[in-house]
């Protein structure tokens, strides 16, 4: 896919995976499986126990959301639905996915469970106390700037809790669910609302 894509934007001529036409590397066809995308057992709690701040709010947003991990680091503000509640405070509703920022090209509205919405008002201010502009990043450095990966900090948590089986940040499947259960579960609001 790499290759291809070098291909395509003019970096390189040709492919070192075919050989004129023909393909000469080959992938396992069961590649895919040898992934494990499941918690174990204690896991969620060791690891958000062991995580700093910022890397805290992203396990709670990629398990609650099923969210991949580029999805919640280019979120932004505006990205984020609001609406305000029978107190008259504001809290979210829903996540909206554009295609423009998303693996798959595909645009995505999720609602949004209780859990991750407290995580996301804790984000909603810089340091002087001010609420961030629309184009700030939900999962920025403290003044809304977009951050890159979060490999070292990752690792350290893992490190940190005697070691991570779940070695991806996304995906509410980690927990065994599919996209829409984890908010059956929560007793949050159903995606078809």
């Amino acid at each position: 896919m790499f290759s291809s894509l070098a291909i395509e934007e003019g970096y390189v001529a040709d492919t070192p995976l075919k050989c004129g036409a023909k393909t000469v590397v080959h992938l396992p066809r069961n590649a895919a499986i040898a992934r494990h995308r499941r918690l174990a057992e204690g896991e969620e709690a060791a690891s958000l126990k062991h995580a700093g701040a910022h890397l805290h709010g992203l396990i709670v947003a990629a398990l609650e959301a099923g969210c991949r991990l580029g999805d919640l680091l280019g979120l932004q503000w505006k990205d984020i639905e609001q609406t305000t509640g029978r107190d008259g405070k504001p809290f979210a509703r829903y996540l909206l996915l554009p295609a423009t920022k998303t693996k798959t090209y595909q645009t995505r509205r999720m609602p949004l469970s209780t859990n991750l919405w407290a995580v996301l008002a804790t984000r909603q201010h810089d340091p002087a106390g001010k609420m961030f502009k629309a184009e700030a990043f939900v999962s920025g450095n403290e003044v809304g700037e977009e951050i890159g990966l979060i490999k070292s900090a990752w690792r350290l948590t893992c490190n940190r809790a005697k070691g991570c089986v779940f070695t991806t940040c996304a995906a509410s499947s980690a927990r065994g669910w599919s996209n829409s259960e984890p908010r059956r579960t929560l007793g949050e609001i159903s995606s078809a609302t």
